[in-house]
Formats: C-alpha cells, structure tokens, sequence
C-alpha cells in the first residue's frame, strides 16, 4: 500500500486516510515503516493528506464546468440579475412570493434555486439572452406542486 508521500525538502511525510488506518495497527508493516522513518529523521512532519477539490464539476444537465454550477448563485444576485432586465418586475414579483412561502418548505434557498434556473436556464452560459428576449415567467405555486 503506496498511500503516503515523502517531501526530501520539507521533511514532510503526507499520509493518506488509508494509510493513517492501516498504520494505526502497531504490528502493521505501515506502522513500522512510520516509526523506522521517524528514526531516521528526527524532525520529521508527519501530516494527513486534505481533502482535494475536484478539477471539474458535472451539472444535473451533464455539461461539465471548472466551477461548481450554483457558485456564487445567492438570492442578492438573483434579485440583481432580475433586477438588469428589461422586464425585471414581472420576475422579482414571482421570485419574492416564492421567497415568502419557501420559508415552509425543508430548503427555502434550494426551491428559490431551482425556480431561477428553470426560469432562466441560459444563465450561466449567455446571461444576455434575456435582455434581447422576453421569456414567460414560472408560476411559483405551480412550480413548487411540480417541484414536491
């Protein structure tokens, strides 16, 4: 089990969660190996390997992004954006009665969320779409009976 890395310069051994498990058994060849290097240097670093942020992220649409696709996504940019538009009133109207009875439902954020992009599905790839175009607004009480 190869889980570990060694860094010559910083004195830094970086082990794995599997590796950190297997060595917690001191009659493991893992531990050995820990404690025979530990001897060997003696101001050595041991530490556990992070958690790595993935390099890309898959949509419900099954596009693939570098970025995670509700980042950055709140309810003051979904009120600004709606807010840019030519016909911004008719979509902030919607928008804050979901927002009043959202406050009922297991996640308010995630059923205002999925009301923004059903409403406005070419938002992250050409947000000026909906400057030159006019789209129907989603009724939020039919959306949220569909959405249940």
């Amino acid at each position: 089990m190869k889980n570990y890395k060694f860094d010559i310069l910083t004195n830094t051994l970086t082990l794995s969660a599997d590796f950190v498990r297997a060595a917690s058994d001191r009659g493991s060849a893992e531990y050995k190996m820990v404690q025979q290097m530990k001897a060997e240097i003696p101001d050595l670093i041991v530490v556990r390997k992070t958690h790595a942020s993935p390099s890309s992220y898959k949509g419900k649409n099954g596009k693939k992004t570098s970025y995670y696709p509700t980042k950055g996504l709140s309810f003051e940019r979904m009120e600004q954006f709606m807010n840019a538009l030519p016909e911004g009133e008719k979509y902030l109207d919607e928008y804050n009665k979901l927002r009043a009875v959202s406050v009922l439902c297991p996640s308010a954020y995630a059923s205002v969320r999925r009301w923004f992009e059903a409403q406005f599905p070419k938002y992250r790839e050409n947000p000026l779409f909906y400057v030159k175009n006019s789209v129907e607004v989603i009724d939020y009480a039919a959306f949220l009976d569909t959405a249940a």
